[in-house]
């Protein structure tokens, strides 16, 4: 599936976050200098004030004595924080206690200086915050762009702002599969925060991936140590911006009330609009960010992943197609267009932009597995195991390309490497739900229904929300004659996806057998409705209903039964009616009997087939 992306850049002048610390840095050196010139202007006209000469009459004096009561006037209303000192002892004086008005105005340009910094500090943790919200989304590209000036900024200095940029960097490379890179911001973040025990882990497992591990037992002894626990050497998968924090809906508002231009808090906030369903206002979010910046191609990408959800393929098609052409090194866009153009049924369009994009970065292991997975599709396997082998190579983790390439073992009856590839994805991810489900199968080509059946409830506990993995379970239990669980899973599949019309079937059979009826003729019905051409769901609900003795539509349902059972003889398919049953039924005696042939004809078939070989 197409994922949300973002650029990654180094101090590129389109990098959101460098926009936002030169606004930032502007905004303040004007505040800053405007405010040094005001203050020294009132400065100096207080000052020019109170060193008037006193014998010097000004045009308009009356007297001595009316002289005297206007400065007195003038001194009591100059600003207290300056403190002048009167002239020859008229008004108040200043108390013993107060600063120089030299030393005031220092350190009010000190003071600026301050809040310039504190305010400098603050936008880029707004912006890290940011950053943090797209690694808890996945969208890895776009959270190391974020970060990218933040690294390379003024604040990055502050050694929790560095140790926090560095980190998010790093966890997104990772996930990103640049391993190398990932390593390196990963080993500065730990140099600016060495107790922090979630970049050592990351570090650790980023090591693991790399293969290289002389120094990954010391770093997880340090986690376990710090208290973070260590389930698996190579168990990255949980962002850790769950522990870091992140901004939430309500932050990113605040945020855009601040600056409604920062376009990268708009795609945020689309994210997590899309997330919880509202994919309307998600959709304006990002159409929103896309008129603030027009070349934001990440954007353009992932408004067109939100289309292609939506059914929208040609409107996808054309998002990431701009996407291209507005950033033409943004290589997530050509993979996305190979993979609606493989939707939309122009496979070979499809191949030609995968192949565009391993051409632009032939390090992309993402592309390699999706390029693989598209030649597979069309049976060019040779070419599709070494697409996969070359995404393993780059990184040997990747669950995806692990699994798949699997299922092309399996399918060239290559059973033992289809399970050390099965074995290695569960290894580096034990939650890896499409592992255990090859396994299931591949324990199913192997005769052996028990231990298929292990796997695949692994592969439910999983994810539970998979109805075909129930499905699974249902058809392993009844093999193995569990017929009361099988009913349950395939309860529990019908539940979660009502339309699939062979499970609601195998139910109502399982529950006919069982001496359910009434139940049984509910899910033959519905199985009918889904799909009216299927036979045993027919002739079993037929049989069903002449032990209830609901018979309101019988001339209808033997009228359908006899049509379906000639199609089967008609075709050299064995009836779904049985001989013995068909006596029961209102059918054409030459039926019958044609019914009973084939049967006969069966058995002597598998009769035959059973004598082979036998002394005679």
């Amino acid at each position: 599936p197409a994922a949300r992306v973002g650029r990654a850049c180094s101090c590129m002048p389109c990098c959101s976050s460098c926009l936002l610390l030169r606004e930032k840095k502007a905004e303040l050196h004007a505040t800053r200098v405007h405010s040094a010139v005001d203050l020294e202007g009132r400065l100096g006209e207080k000052e020019t004030e109170s060193q008037l000469p006193s014998s010097k009459k000004r045009p308009g004096e009356a007297d001595e004595g009316e002289k005297r009561r206007r400065i007195e006037d003038e001194n009591q209303s100059a600003d207290q924080t300056l403190h002048i000192e009167p002239k020859d002892g008229w008004g108040p004086r200043a108390p013993r206690s107060c600063v120089p008005r030299q030393f005031v105005a220092g350190q009010g340009a000190r003071q600026e200086a301050g809040d310039a910094a504190a305010l400098v500090k603050q936008s880029a943790e707004e912006v890290l915050d940011v950053a943090t919200t797209l690694l808890k989304l996945r969208r890895y590209e776009e959270c190391f762009s974020v970060c990218c000036e933040v690294t390379n900024g003024a604040s990055a200095g502050d050694p929790v702002i560095g140790a926090k940029a560095h980190y998010l960097c790093g966890v997104s490379l990772k996930q990103l599969g640049r391993l190398s890179e990932a390593a390196g911001f990963l080993v500065l973040a730990a140099g600016l925060d060495p107790k922090n025990a979630e970049t050592l882990y990351q570090l650790a497992c980023v090591l693991t991936d790399q293969g290289t591990l002389q120094l990954v037992p010391s770093l997880l002894a340090t986690c376990r140590a710090l208290g973070r626990p260590v389930a698996h050497p190579a168990l990255g998968d949980a962002p850790a911006a769950e522990q870091l924090g992140g901004a939430t809906k309500e932050g990113l508002l605040k945020t855009l009330a601040r600056m409604p231009s920062a376009y990268y808090a708009w795609d945020a906030l689309s994210a997590i609009l899309w997330r919880e369903g509202d994919r309307r206002l998600a959709e304006l979010c990002l159409r929103r960010a896309i008129d603030i910046r027009p070349d934001y191609a990440e954007g353009m990408c992932n408004l067109g992943n939100l289309l292609k959800e939506g059914g929208d393929l040609e409107g996808a098609k054309d998002l990431y197609t701009r996407a291209v052409a507005a950033s033409a090194g943004l290589t997530v866009a050509y993979g996305n267009i190979a993979g609606v153009c493989h939707e939309m049924g122009d496979s070979d369009a499809g191949l030609a932009w995968y192949a565009r994009a391993l051409e632009l970065d032939p390090q992309q292991a993402d592309v390699c597995n999706n390029f693989g997975s598209a030649l597979q599709d069309k049976g060019m396997l040779d070419h599709a195991e070494q697409l996969y082998k070359r995404a393993l190579a780059i990184k040997p983790a990747h669950m995806q390309a692990l699994v798949n390439m699997g299922n092309l073992y399996r399918r060239r009856g290559n059973a033992a490497g289809a399970l050390s590839c099965f074995r290695r994805a569960v290894g580096y991810h034990p939650t890896c739900a499409p592992a255990r489900r090859g396994m299931a199968a591949l324990c199913c080509d192997m005769g052996e229904s028990e231990a298929a059946l292990v796997e695949i409830k692994a592969a439910i506990a999983m994810d539970t929300a998979n109805a075909l993995d129930f499905a699974t379970a249902g058809f392993l239990c009844r093999i193995t004659g569990r017929l009361e669980e099988a009913v349950s899973y395939f309860a529990s599949a019908f539940a979660i996806n009502p339309k699939m019309p062979k499970v609601a079937g195998v139910l109502g059979g399982l529950l006919k057998d069982l001496g359910r009826p009434e139940e049984a003729v509910f899910y033959f019905r519905h199985a009918l409705r889904e799909k009216p051409i299927q036979a045993d769901a027919l002739c079993n609900m037929v049989h069903s209903l002449l032990f209830v003795c609901l018979w309101r539509h019988r001339s209808e349902a033997m009228l359908m039964l006899e049509v379906v059972t000639r199609a089967q003889l008609a075709a050299g398919d064995t009836p779904s009616v049985q001989p013995f049953h068909a006596l029961a039924y209102s059918l054409p005696d030459s039926l019958i009997t044609s019914i009973s042939q084939s049967y006969a004809a069966c058995a002597a078939l598998n009769a035959q087939a059973a004598l082979a070989g036998c002394p005679p």
